[in-house]
C-alpha cells in the first residue's frame, strides 16, 4: 500500500467531523456498560498483521514515543442516523497537549452476531492513510503514521523546525 499522509487541515475536518453535534432528537441506543466493555475488548484484542494486538500496538508506541503518541480514551461509536452502535472510537493524542480538544480519533466498526464480535477498519477511498488503517497494518506503520503526524501538526510548516505542540 502506497502510504500518504494527510495534510494537517484535512485532518483536523476529521476529527471534527468524528465530534459533530447530533440532529435534535438523535438518541443513542446505548450498550449496557458491560456489553460496551466487550465491544471494547473486542477492539483491543484484535490481531494487526505483524501479530500483536490493537493494545499491545498501541502501548508499543506510546512507549517508543513517548512525547509523540499517547493513548486516550476508548468509547463506543453510534450510527448518526440510527442510533445503533456502530463501532469503537479510540482516542489519542500526538505532542504533548493533551487537553480534550487536542484528542484525535481511530474508528474500528464492530459488528456482533451471537458471542462473535467481528472488528473492521472502515473501507478509505480518500488517498490518507486513516490512524485505524496504520494500526491494523502493525507497530511499525503506525510509528511511521505517528511520525509523520508529529511532523505535520507539531512542527512548524512540517519541516521539523519549531515546535507547536
Amino acid at each position: 500500500m502506497k502510504y500518504v499522509w494527510p495534510s494537517a487541515a484535512l485532518a483536523m475536518m476529521i476529527a471534527i467531523s468524528a465530534h459533530a453535534t447530533p440532529p435534535h432528537g438523535w438518541k443513542a441506543h446505548e450498550l449496557a456498560p458491560a456489553e460496551a466493555e466487550r465491544w471494547v475488548e473486542a477492539v483491543k484484542n484484535r490481531k494487526t498483521m505483524d501479530g500483536s494486538s490493537v493494545i499491545e500496538a498501541l502501548h508499543f508506541a506510546e512507549r517508543m514515543r513517548p512525547n509523540e503518541f499517547k493513548i486516550g480514551h476508548f468509547e463506543v461509536g453510534y450510527n448518526g442516523a440510527s442510533g445503533e452502535p456502530d463501532g469503537i472510537i479510540i482516542g489519542y493524542y500526538i505532542g504533548l497537549k493533551r487537553s480534550d480538544v487536542d484528542e484525535w480519533t481511530a474508528f474500528f466498526g464492530v459488528k456482533r452476531k451471537a458471542s462473535v464480535f467481528y472488528v473492521s477498519v472502515p473501507s478509505n477511498d480518500t488517498g490518507f492513510m486513516l490512524p485505524s488503517e496504520a494500526i491494523i497494518e502493525g507497530r511499525d506503520t503506525l510509528l511511521r503514521f505517528i511520525d509523520e503526524e508529529y511532523k505535520s501538526r507539531c512542527t512548524e510548516n512540517g519541516s521539523g523546525g519549531r515546535k507547536l505542540c
